[in-house]
């Protein structure tokens, strides 16, 4: 089987989409050839090293499609991948895509492949194979984020209007899943390699000039989106210094900037950043709790020690005393979410180590008002993160 027999596109099944969308508000926004997302090729790399990996699927639906040696078939086509060629969907709110394996060509068979890949009620064909013909006159002419084609490309045919397109995207893809449409973007793989080809349009395309503070909101989303809370966090940064940021803007960033960094397993790293950078920061945003909030936050999740937990919970208290306690004291804030969170305690354990009852930590454990660790299905107390939730309670006399 060769490169021709098959275009595959991970977990997606575009007859399932299409019957969940109606064909009135679905059309082509764009095709774009893009490099593979670093968690892509790692993937690949895994998979033609050891057959391991998130790709056993390739096989899989080989397999189904009757090829006799199925992993051979597989380490070929990605062996003979060279990118993805991802069509764009518009939808009423939002996009989608339909990524598919890149073969270094957009021939007529190529072509009719890519189309047929998107169903057979795909109503935008005729769309869709201009696009790809005008994307083959200048492969070899054009490189990436340059090789974008379609409706919403902008400019002319030979030259797209690429700064405009990118940050249109972006404002799409984020209309959807903010809009509570991400659903319709298939698996959340997909969502975020999306964000990563369009943050890296973003920042190639403007790279000299730089992003305009009222673009950097954008990329900043797609950033957090695509699992990179460290560059996000460089463009918060650049948006807080250059100033003018709305604060509403800018809480909606940090509290997602936060979501962000715990989400992709990054809450040290992301910690140590914002505490590096609070200084200056604080200067510029005079009196935003949200700010020594949200690295409180990080450092909760991180289990950091009380020399670094309380400073930051003590200014919590002097710019809002009221809020700091229902935070600190009610809220979810201390599930610790590193991979080595030192030594574990039990419920009986951890209420001698602070002079309560058992009951009382365990009622605390259940509201998630008290550092806790999940490992291996069963929740337990970090010994150093509950000597830090101790001291802030101390400190801001929460337990009395």
């Amino acid at each position: 089987m060769n490169d021709d027999d098959l275009t595959i596109d991970r977990d997606f099944d575009p007859l399932k989409m299409m019957a969940e969308l109606t064909t009135s508000g679905l059309r082509l926004h764009s095709v774009f050839i893009a490099p593979f997302t670093p968690s892509f090729a790692a993937a690949r790399q895994q998979y033609l090293v050891d057959g391991s990996g998130p790709l056993n699927a390739i096989a899989d639906e080989l397999a189904k499609q009757g090829a006799p040696e199925p992993s051979t078939a597989a380490r070929a086509l990605l062996t003979a991948a060279q990118g993805m060629v991802v069509v764009v969907l518009a939808l009423d709110h939002g996009v989608t895509t339909i990524p598919q394996f890149f073969f270094g060509r957009l021939d007529a068979d190529m072509r009719m492949q890519t189309i047929a890949a998107c169903g057979e009620k795909f109503p935008a064909g005729p769309a869709l194979d201009q696009a790809l013909v005008r994307l083959e006159t200048r492969l070899g002419k054009d490189f990436w984020p340059a090789l974008v084609a379609g409706p919403a490309a902008g400019g002319s045919a030979d030259s797209p209007d690429l700064k405009g397109y990118w940050l249109e995207l972006a404002a799409a893809l984020l209309e959807g899943t903010e809009g509570g449409m991400s659903g319709f973007g298939g698996p959340r793989e997909r969502l975020t390699d999306l964000a990563w080809w369009i943050a890296q349009g973003i920042l190639t395309t403007h790279a000299g000039a730089g992003v305009a503070p009222d673009d950097l909101d954008l990329l900043v989303r797609c950033l957090l989106l695509a699992g990179d809370p460290a560059a996000a966090g460089q463009g918060i940064d650049a948006l807080v210094r250059g100033g003018g940021v709305d604060e509403e803007v800018l809480i909606e960033l940090l509290n997602a900037f936060v979501d962000g960094a715990i989400a992709a397993g990054h809450v040290q790293a992301a910690a140590e950043w914002l505490a590096s950078v609070q200084a200056d920061w604080a200067l510029l945003l005079a009196k935003l709790y949200d700010l020594p909030l949200a690295l409180f936050r990080l450092q909760a999740a991180a289990g950091v020690g009380a020399d670094l937990l309380v400073p930051t919970a003590k200014s919590l208290a002097q710019l809002n005393r009221k809020a700091a306690r229902n935070d600190l004291s009610k809220e979810p804030l201390w599930q610790v979410m590193v991979a080595e969170p030192g030594e574990l305690l039990d419920t009986a354990a951890a209420a001698d180590r602070i002079g309560r009852s058992t009951s009382f930590v365990v009622k605390r454990m259940e509201a998630k008002t008290i550092p806790t660790y999940r490992l291996d299905g069963q929740v337990r107390i970090p010994s150093r993160a509950l000597d830090a939730w101790k001291a802030v309670m101390d400190a801001l006399s929460l337990l009395e």
